[in-house]
């Protein structure tokens, strides 16, 4: 793995390095390997990331996103701290100081205590930087309680004035408070109210999710927060949390039309492409474009849309088939249609899927769907009854089949 470090995509290198990191400081934390040993793991990768950055300036920097995610663990955090405080001496190629000092905060380089490190990390509340602020306010989150001083109660009280005057600490803060119950008001109101009054929009650059991710996922069923999200001027959001839900919500198609409706063709294409995979509609607008294609009576019985995702190189073929008259079909029929619409010789063999339990099962259940995925790379989706195996719905997805697969009738 070590040798993709030097690899020329950056992508590649990305991967290698998050692979790399985790088998460093995790792969063996239940056998107690010495100290000696520790260090000589973390200076070897050490030795490997500068050698990489040396010659593409990236990889330091994606070293210091992984440890957005480090637990607590020692020696690793003294010896990563020893590391980035020699880092901020002499700052590596393409790597920002603020980087480095936040994920300091979050090493533990305030203290050990919530005596010692709080103080310093209300005070980083106000930094300069946006990083080093979320980094303080992720760790706020991380190990306030009912009794600490100030208490979780008093911070979500103190975080939320200060996000609306200056953005980028309530999501961080919230990602480490979002399991507990400690101290925590209506959290839905919380965020509308920072969505409300807020001065500006979330720095693009903070460790860790904000406001707008984690409202787009707690209010995905909610017409009432969508139409707010409206009102508030934050279309985009609005539009992210009206298609969150991979399914039929009662009442979000006429948003959705309503969405659908706006003029610029970027923002409502998700809009049509969602009523179109989810609620057996074509979007009126939606024949301006070909991305999103209808074809009622596609076969007898069966309505199909057609949607291209993707753009250049990077794209695939979604079909998506509905019984027409709105009933059920038996699950003969609906793999006669899958077959007519995906050739089994074109998809391939169903693979094996490997469980936590580690037994292995083909098809993958989630409440009323069932999911296939083929050696091609192909995945097939029945909605419906899984037990009574009826279904309502098809979905298919051409993974690994752009330019052999083109499922659009007039290709055919």
């Amino acid at each position: 793995m070590s040798a993709y470090l030097m690899h020329p995509e950056s992508d590649i290198r990305r991967a290698a390095l998050e692979r790399l990191s985790r088998a460093v400081m995790y792969a063996e934390r239940q056998s107690q390997i010495s100290a000696e040993h520790s260090t000589e793991r973390l200076n070897w990768l050490i030795r490997l990331i500068d050698e990489a950055n040396v010659s593409f300036g990236d990889t330091a920097s994606a070293f210091l996103r992984e440890l957005r995610f480090k637990v607590e663990d020692q020696p690793f955090d003294s010896l990563l701290r020893e590391l980035l405080h020699r880092w901020l001496k002499k700052v590596p190629k393409g790597v920002s100081p603020d980087m480095i000092r936040g994920t300091l905060i979050l090493l533990g380089d305030c203290g050990s205590t919530w005596d010692k490190a709080a103080p310093q990390w209300l005070r980083y509340l106000d930094d300069p930087s946006d990083y080093v602020r979320a980094c303080a306010a992720k760790m706020l989150g991380e190990f306030c309680g009912t009794a600490t001083d100030p208490s979780a109660e008093q911070l979500f009280a103190l975080i939320k004035p200060k996000e609306i005057a200056r953005p980028g600490i309530a999501g961080p803060f919230w990602t480490s408070r979002q399991f507990s119950h400690e101290g925590v008001p209506d959290i839905v109101e919380w965020m509308m109210e920072i969505l409300e009054k807020r001065s500006t929009s979330e720095p693009s650059e903070i460790p860790y999710n904000g406001v707008d991710f984690y409202l787009h996922e707690l209010c995905a069923r909610s017409l009432d927060a969508i139409e707010r999200m409206l009102r508030y001027g934050h279309k985009w959001l609005a539009l992210e949390t009206a298609t969150e839900t991979p399914g039929v919500v009662e009442g979000m198609r006429d948003i959705l039309l309503r969405l659908g409706e706006d003029p610029d063709t970027a923002f409502a294409q998700d809009a049509w492409e969602h009523l179109a995979r989810y609620y057996h509609c074509h979007h009126p607008r939606a024949k301006e474009c070909d991305a999103v294609c209808a074809y009622p009576n596609w076969s007898p019985g069966a309505d199909a849309f057609v949607i291209r995702q993707g753009f250049g190189k990077m794209w695939r073929d979604v079909m998506v088939l509905y019984p027409t008259a709105k009933e059920s079909w038996a699950d003969k029929t609906a793999w006669e249609l899958i077959d007519l619409a995906l050739p089994p010789a074109l998809r391939g063999e169903v693979t094996v899927h490997i469980l936590a339990s580690s037994e292995a099962a083909g098809p993958v259940r989630f409440r009323s769907s069932v999911d296939f995925e083929f050696a091609s790379g192909a995945r097939v989706t029945l909605d419906g009854d899984p037990d009574r195996k009826v279904w309502n719905r098809v979905e298919i997805i051409g993974r690994g089949l752009q330019d052999r697969w083109d499922p659009r009738p007039s290709s055919r």
